[in-house]
């Protein structure tokens, strides 16, 4: 039997593999899952635009909303000024 031209059958295409398997090995969820995939037609449909190119800089944008949005209080010996 030949070698099909399109290993990652029986998904129709090889994103749709790549994605389903990153899914997969991140144990995501039903919900999880289900919500990947709405982004991704999302942004597949030019409506939004996807401007998130690494991990650092996801991390680095979750750093500057906690520190913009989350409170800080102090309690004891605090240092700063509350």
């Amino acid at each position: 039997m030949p070698r099909s031209a399109s290993p990652w059958e029986p998904f129709r295409t090889r994103l749709d593999f790549e994605v389903a398997e990153i899914a997969l090995a991140a144990a995501m969820t039903k919900d999880q899952t289900n919500r990947l995939f709405e982004l991704m037609r999302r942004a597949a449909s030019a409506k939004e635009d996807f401007t998130l190119q690494s991990h650092d800089e996801v991390h680095t944008l979750w750093k500057l909303a906690s520190e913009r949005f989350t409170p800080v209080s102090c309690f004891g010996a605090c240092r700063l000024r509350c």
